[in-house]
């Protein structure tokens, strides 16, 4: 058996100190049970003192244990993970599983921080089905403040702030169904500002009620402005079926009539243009 290492030389100390320690008081039972003399002359069956015989007994247990294969996968267990960390490459198949564990476990902790290192904008895009709500969004972190960011935080903020995370991505969708259709202007500015100059006849209310356009709920505006950060980075625009129009539940616009009905989120009902199919 090769020669463990100091850390198994303490180990074994204290095992023979907890040993002496417990023999010291089993010796006290020996004695009573055993006629006593003077120091020294307590004799057991053998007649050798109780004690040293008690002590032998032990020490042989012990050196029995430390010639065991049991003992030997201890002893390069601790020695491979000791403070050192260093291991010799003998020290059998034990280590080799914690070996493969340890990497395992670093491997997932790689993954885990790699996921970290993820924005929550990146993840938000990267699952269509993740939960949508304010506490995702609060992870998100804006980038560049760009005029078309500005304009569509706005247009969320003043349409929709009162509505859920969903709500509030699915009027960002219309806006940006329009910048993608060929009837509508080609920026997200343009789009919320159609016909802004007569009142009451624009595209979005809030661009033509005769009210200015103040933003006093500075909460509200920087959950719309992670929002629609999000959705000009690319996430996908599922909620609303290809909406490019909405109203509140609480009117009944007589166009309405004539779109198809996609769907309600919150306290909007959405609509995309019938199509026509031709007549040949």
């Amino acid at each position: 058996m090769r020669n463990p290492s100091p850390l198994f030389g303490q180990l074994t100390g204290c095992l023979l100190a907890l040993l002496v320690a417990g023999a010291g008081s089993a010796s006290a039972d020996v004695g009573a049970a055993t006629p006593v003399g003077p120091v020294g002359d307590a004799v057991g069956k053998a007649g050798e003192p109780a004690l040293t015989r008690l002590l032998g007994d032990e020490q042989a247990r012990l050196a029995s244990f430390l010639e065991t294969d049991h003992f030997a996968r201890l002893s390069g267990m601790l020695q491979g993970y000791g403070p050192d960390r260093g291991h010799a490459g003998d020290l059998g198949a034990d280590v080799n599983a914690l070996d493969r564990l340890a990497t395992q476990d670093s491997a997932t902790a790689s993954l885990l921080d790699d996921t970290r290192g993820q924005t929550a904008t990146e993840l938000l895009i990267a699952d269509q089905g993740a939960i949508l709500d304010r506490a995702a969004i609060d992870r998100v972190e804006i980038g560049e403040r760009t005029r078309d960011w500005r304009c569509l935080a706005e247009g969320i903020y003043f349409e929709a702030r009162g509505e859920s995370v969903m709500g509030q991505m699915a009027v960002a969708e219309v806006i940006l169904n329009r910048v993608d259709s060929k009837r509508y202007p080609d920026d997200v500015c343009a789009v919320l500002l159609q016909g802004h100059r007569q009142l009451n006849a624009c595209q979005f209310s809030f661009n033509c009620d005769g009210k200015r356009n103040a933003i006093n709920e500075a909460d509200a505006y920087e959950t719309v402005g992670k929002i629609a950060w999000v959705m000009l980075q690319g996430r996908p625009r599922m909620l609303t079926g290809k909406a490019t129009h909405y109203h509140a539940t609480y009117v009944e616009p007589h166009w309405a009539k004539h779109f198809v009905r996609t769907a309600r989120i919150g306290e909007h009902v959405f609509y995309r243009r019938p199509v026509k199919v031709s007549s040949r």
